[in-house]
């Protein structure tokens, strides 16, 4: 298992944290998750509200840094985004992460647009609608 890819999805969360004033978020190991990398969530602690962001350990050691960038900060969108759909949620949260990249990791960006463009044609049709409307948002291709 890298620790090191597990410290740079840390950091992401941690840099962009900072930087939109979101001091709530609690990042955890998820060993349950199987065939995702990390999903955002809201938790009760003592009557206050929290963010988690998990993710699968074994998933993130083995990916790609501009993958573990991209993932950690969509998760992260969900958190600084508002939607009511399950589809303007994805959409939100992809044009965050693909505005922070294409900001703060231009030279990912163009992997993670290529990565968005398989994800409409394989995945579930929520993520597809999702990401196909936040690249076209974003003006590519």
């Amino acid at each position: 298992m890298s620790i090191i890819k597990i410290k740079l999805f840390k950091q992401v969360i941690k840099k962009f944290s900072k930087k939109e004033k979101q001091d709530k978020i609690i990042v955890t190991e998820d060993k349950r998750l199987r065939n995702i990398l990390a999903y955002a969530s809201q938790i009760k602690i003592k009557n206050k509200k929290y963010w988690k962001i998990a993710f699968n350990a074994e998933a993130v050691s083995s990916a790609d840094n501009w993958r573990i960038i991209h993932i950690a900060l969509h998760e992260f969108g969900h958190i600084v985004t508002n939607a009511k759909t399950a589809v303007d949620r994805e959409y939100r949260a992809e044009v965050y992460a693909l505005t922070m990249i294409k900001k703060y990791y231009s030279s990912h960006y163009q992997e993670c647009c290529e990565m968005d463009l398989k994800y409409v044609i394989t995945q579930e049709v929520k993520y597809g609608i999702a990401f196909k409307k936040a690249l076209k948002t974003l003006g590519y291709k």
